[in-house]
């Protein structure tokens, strides 16, 4: 599951490097970086600053939401937690439509890439804004982590019976 892990780090990091802000058509997503990246890198920037968690839970409160909650980080050492934090995200798909549409004008820029001390680029929150088809990714991740939890219990439990 490691080498998964860090091959998943690396096309991340290279669909970072290439990204273009002067492209208006241009995203981080665009079919290259993995949705479960783009979702913990969200849920972290977002839990980083008190004003950016206020204003992501006053956007769950105008989309109708009862409550306003955070989106669980994952941890890379446990795969239900991944689970958990793209079943939250996904149930929160339109505050964080709204969040990411509206944070470059806020916050500025999610992050900004330097190399030796140099400016390169800003990655702004709207590289970020997740269409139709990264949602289904979405989905299709947390199903099969779902399906993955369930296959481990049995397994567990399997192995128990043996003992």
């Amino acid at each position: 599951m490691g080498h998964i892990t860090k091959i998943a780090a690396v096309e991340n990091a290279t669909a970072i490097w290439e990204y273009d802000p002067t492209r208006p058509d241009n995203r981080v997503l665009g079919g290259s970086l993995d949705v479960i990246a783009a979702i913990r890198t969200l849920a972290i920037k977002i839990q980083a600053s008190g004003q950016r968690i206020e204003y992501f839970h006053s956007t769950q409160i105008r989309c109708g939401l009862p409550e306003a909650v955070k989106i669980p980080l994952h941890s890379n050492i446990r795969w239900g937690t991944a689970f958990k934090m793209l079943d939250q995200a996904n149930k929160l798909r339109q505050p964080i439509a709204l969040f990411v549409t509206s944070a470059d004008e806020m916050y500025g820029p999610i992050t900004t890439l330097r190399r030796d001390n140099r400016l390169l680029k800003h990655i702004p929150w709207s590289a970020f804004k997740m269409v139709e088809s990264d949602w289904l990714r979405v989905i299709d991740a947390r199903d099969i982590l779902g399906v993955s939890q369930v296959i481990f219990i049995l397994l567990q439990i399997g192995n128990d019976e043996i003992r």
